[in-house]
């Protein structure tokens, strides 16, 4: 969730609240380019108005146009205790695991970016919140689930063959390649909304030959 004010986010935040959620996650604003201290009051203002929830920073810097660091995180936790943990989008190994030194180790840091799966499982990273796993859940459990046996080849192999998919739907008309991928699963997924475009039927019919060749289409 998240919104360009401070005063959006908060009601986004109580009625996330309000309806049962257990935690949040909240997008830094957007469109406005933000010095670092907004920033932080930004979050702050949002943390404690919901005190018993606790919240996920998301760091997506290339989708909002601000940037989290770990200095920040550091900056909003030491004033919000109900602010967790973070989920970053960045893209940088180096600096998702940055955040793993917030709050003496103790901040849940959450792989946003499926290139890094496996690295950021390595470096301490708690989760992963992956677009891909909406239409191919099972590769990237199998990531998870090989890392946690410690078997590192197939841990390996297993993100090869995410990286595979990320490669297949990972283009400009990746929402609708996503959602015309469901389909080809048996799931249907509806179509885009304005102004994103539809694939065309001759890159929905690459990507069902590339699925294919990957054995990933029953």
């Amino acid at each position: 969730m998240g919104a360009i004010s401070t005063r959006e986010t908060i009601a986004l935040a109580r009625r996330a609240r309000d309806a049962g959620t257990t935690a949040i996650s909240a997008v830094t604003p957007y469109y406005f380019r933000l010095p670092e201290q907004a920033i932080i009051d930004h979050y702050c203002r949002v943390a404690d108005a919901v005190p018993d929830t606790p919240v996920y920073l998301y760091n997506i810097p290339r989708n909002t146009g601000n940037v989290l660091t770990a200095g920040m995180a550091a900056a909003i936790v030491a004033r919000c205790p109900n602010v967790v943990g973070i989920k970053d989008s960045a893209g940088s190994l180096r600096k998702l695991l940055a955040f793993k030194e917030v709050n003496h180790g103790r901040f849940q840091v959450v792989c946003g970016s499926d290139a890094l799966v496996l690295r950021a499982l390595r470096g301490g990273a708690c989760a992963s919140v992956s677009g891909n796993a909406n239409v191919f859940p099972e590769v990237v459990v199998a990531v998870f689930e090989a890392f946690w046996q410690g078997d590192w080849a197939r841990a390996r192999r297993c993100q090869a063959r995410l990286d595979q998919v990320r490669q297949i739907l990972g283009r400009n008309d990746s929402f609708s390649l996503m959602k015309r991928a469901l389909a080809l699963r048996g799931v249907k997924g509806g179509s885009v909304r304005p102004p994103l475009l539809e694939a065309s039927d001759e890159m929905v019919a690459d990507l069902e030959r590339r699925l294919r060749a990957l054995q990933l289409l029953g």
